[in-house]
């Protein structure tokens, strides 16, 4: 059956619409005969009667437009013109009754037309619903979340369609109504075995009661079952009525209220002012702005470097100040912060009262490949826009800063964390009231996950995710926004303001939410054992950390948080630094800038007090992420009342009490017989790498004194130049090897009796990066003089040779 029903759906229009024509008229012959045998006209009715009467069911099927009918959209209005010729029919057969039968009787016509109108509706009605049943093995089963009118128009509108099969309603008064449409009302507690009983995926809201934070309830409790959730949608294409459903707002999902407050405070701190806001283009900067206009400063000074942001904000600001009395004058400036002539200009010209700077670049890898532009902008713009500040006599300034500054791992990071500490300087000695507020990312952000996920879920996937175990806290612009402006009002000088961004959110399940909103479902594709991907199906692929990105961030370097009046807002006298030459790093720093020297800056901010750590290996990350996991999600600080998340605090010793047990004799004889027994290897590698400046490289180990070649071990099945090249850049960070030769092959019975040692010598022009691995405590280039008073006995022979 299956497959003729494929073959006529196979034809073409033209050739459906006769095979209907065909049926329906073999059944009307069939009702005709039994008609004429209960009135006894088989023998009264003439040849030119049954040539009248088939002349009439052929004239009135194509005057009606029975022939026009699409009977998948086919209802109650459409069997209208089979009444019609039904009626016809009727009456024909009347008046044959009466010139044949010689008398009046109306009841068999009756029932000719009857059965007549049911025959050929029932047909239809039975043709319909093979149709739907045909399109409904290849749509998507999805529930409706209301019993409203408009859930009743959507339902209307899925059923005509050829993507979605309502299967159920859910009611949170499904006490009141049982079904609707002949479809079950459930209840939201049942949503669960009731999806996966009959296979729905995906929930659509229509409901017109539901408030704002029962909605997020919902969108919480439906993604925790794996739901896909979609808003009210518009009919779309209507000709052939596609539904498009609107995707949900990741804010909603994630489950963070938009809280904006404003109060007497931040009135009376910005009222009657003028207030510049530098990197205003930027998704902070704007909003910012926008919060500000409403609180009806004198001045708005807006200074941006990009110009197409700038006309963007000015057209928004404009309009919006034509449609309110506010009479705030607003100054639009194209410049940067580093531009002395710019800022001379504007705090000459406007007695500026409060800066908030939230001028950066922000971009993690783009900073990374760009040293000397980011520090440029990052630090010097920031000293310099603060010493115009309190050369002007400025009341306030305050820096935005960034979680990434915590214990940095990326030279944005170590930007951020430099700006803090030359705002905490200049603060010591100013009359202008310096602080600094530093949260975590905030949602749909320019270079932000959610704007980078909403396009690759558009495109089609596959959606990229670096880590499987990345985490970020997250609240929204107008709420960090908002918290910046209050936290400004709390400053007295020199304090740094932690927001509270609520809990940490994996970023592989913020994708799998968005993927689930858009209506799709989402698949790892390291799961599908390279199995095809099905149309409702996004994968999601993990890409590796990127240059400088950890697993966590952090908002608290050292010390305890306070408590203010905003619940929402801490502050703490973090990392302020004392006996620091400051001024003498930021000059040697300048000095590597102007000279194009990056790798001379970043050795430069390791000197500083900025707990700056190039990327680690992704092993000792996930050690890291292994020890805060293990310390707890919450814990409690000393003098609070509430609990906060373990980002505000830290453990520093861990891993210096690890290595001065390991440096001890008992260590060391410990550590160095688990990796005698423990590994399989009987081959080892050891590399002389060599710089442009006759330096050799030397590692340190934590389980032993004094310095060696980079080396280890080869694994099984793996060549030893592979070997020695996995082994230089596991140590020290290195790619570059240059010219790669083997050396030969050593026999050290001195350290074990399988251990042969293959040496290789190699040249390179990178720096190796600072380790922070347990294994590895440092790495550097020493002069040949000096490193041949820290190398070990059984190296020094191939030294002796090859150098």
């Amino acid at each position: 059956m299956s497959d003729i029903l494929k073959y006529i759906f196979g034809i073409n229009r033209t050739s459906r619409v006769y095979i209907r024509f065909i049926i329906e008229t073999l059944s009307v012959v069939v009702i005709y005969i039994f008609w004429l045998w209960n009135i006894n006209g088989l023998e009264t009715f003439s040849v030119f009667a049954h040539t009248c009467n088939a002349i009439i069911w052929l004239c009135g099927y194509r005057y009606f437009g029975l022939h026009k009918d699409s009977l998948r959209f086919s209802n109650l209005t459409s069997y209208l013109p089979v009444l019609s010729l039904s009626i016809v029919i009727g009456i024909a057969a009347v008046i044959e009754s009466k010139w044949y039968g010689q008398h009046f009787n109306i009841v068999p016509a009756i029932l000719f037309l009857m059965l007549t109108l049911n025959t050929v509706v029932g047909l239809r009605i039975v043709a319909r619903q093979v149709i739907r049943n045909q399109a409904e093995i290849k749509r998507d089963n999805v529930l409706v979340y209301g019993t409203s009118e408009v859930a009743i128009d959507l339902y209307n509108a899925m059923a005509f369609g050829k993507k979605y099969n309502v299967k159920g309603f859910i009611s949170e008064m499904h006490q009141n109504i049982s079904a609707i449409a002949g479809l079950p009302v459930i209840d939201d507690d049942d949503i669960g075995s009731f999806s996966t009983k009959h296979n729905c995926k995906l929930v659509v809201l229509a409901s017109e009661v539901l408030s704002k934070s029962r909605q997020r309830e919902i969108l919480r409790k439906l993604d925790k079952l794996g739901l896909s959730v979609s808003s009210v949608p518009t009919i779309d294409r209507a000709f052939d009525y596609e539904v498009q459903l609107k995707s949900i707002d990741p804010e909603d999902v994630l489950g963070r209220p938009n809280t904006i407050v404003s109060n007497s405070l931040i009135q009376a701190e910005l009222n009657h002012k003028t207030i510049l806001v530098t990197g205003a283009g930027g998704s902070i900067g704007s909003e910012i702005c926008r919060q500000v206009l409403q609180l009806k400063p004198i001045k708005l000074i807006i200074l941006e470097l990009n110009e197409l942001a700038m006309y963007k904000l000015e057209q928004e600001l404009s309009e919006y100040l034509m449609d309110t009395d506010i009479k705030t004058q607003v100054i639009y400036k194209l410049g940067s912060v580093v531009d002395d002539v710019v800022l001379d200009s504007l705090f000459r010209n406007y007695n500026i009262n409060i800066v908030y700077h939230a001028a950066a670049y922000k971009h993690v890898p783009i900073v990374e490949s760009n040293v000397a532009a980011g520090i440029t902008n990052n630090v010097f713009g920031t000293k310099n826009i603060a010493e115009f500040a309190c050369s002007f006599d400025a009341e306030k300034f305050v820096l935005i800063s960034t979680d990434k500054a915590v214990r940095p791992t990326n030279i944005m990071g170590a930007s951020k964390r430099l700006a803090e500490l030359v705002i905490q300087e200049i603060a010591k000695s100013s009359e202008c009231t310096f602080s600094i507020v530093r949260f975590g990312n905030v949602l749909g952000s320019s270079g932000s996950v959610i704007p980078k996920f909403k396009a690759q879920i558009n495109a089609g996937g596959p959606v990229t995710v670096t880590h499987s175990e990345i985490t970020r806290y997250f609240m929204s612009i107008p709420e960090a926004a908002n918290l910046v402006l209050h936290a400004g009002a709390l400053a007295n000088g020199g304090e740094v303001f932690l927001l509270d961004m609520g809990e940490p959110v994996k970023i592989v399940e913020l994708a799998k939410s968005m993927i689930r909103q858009h209506g799709l479902q989402p698949v790892i594709r390291s799961d599908t054992r390279g199995r095809q991907k099905r149309d409702n199906e996004i994968f999601i692929d993990y890409s590796g950390l990127r240059p400088g990105e950890k697993l966590y961030e952090e908002l608290l370097i050292e010390g305890q948080i306070e408590e203010t009046s905003n619940p929402k807002i801490f502050k703490s006298k973090d990392g302020i630094t004392e006996c620091l030459d400051l001024a003498a790093s930021l000059e040697r720093i300048k000095v590597a800038i102007k000279n194009d020297r990056p790798n001379a800056i970043i050795g430069l901010l390791l000197e500083l007090p900025l707990s700056y750590r190039p990327t680690e290996t992704e092993q000792s990350t996930k050690a890291v992420a292994c020890q805060v996991a293990q310390a707890g999600n919450m814990g409690t600080e000393v003098g609070m009342k509430k609990q906060y998340p373990v980002s505000f605090r830290t453990d520093e010793n861990r891993h210096s009490l690890l290595r001065n047990f390991f440096s001890s004799k008992l260590g060391f004889w410990l550590l160095h017989k688990y990796f005698l027994m423990s590994r399989g290897m009987t081959l080892g590698v050891r590399i002389i790498v060599l710089n442009g400046q006759n330096e050799i490289l030397l590692v340190r180990h934590s389980y032993t004194n004094g310095s060696y070649l980079p080396g280890g071990g080869v694994d099984h099945g793996e060549s030893i130049e592979s070997a020695a090249r996995r082994e230089v850049y596991e140590e020290t960070g290195i790619t570059e090897l240059n010219g790669l030769t083997f050396l030969g092959l050593d026999f050290n019975k001195s350290v074990s009796n399988r251990d042969h040692v293959a040496y290789f010598k190699a040249h390179t022009s990178q720096n190796p990066e600072h380790r922070n691995a347990l294994e590895i405590i440092d790495c550097r280039f020493f002069n040949l003089q000096d490193a041949f008073k820290l190398i070990q006995p059984e190296q020094l022979k191939f030294i002796d040779e090859n150098l």
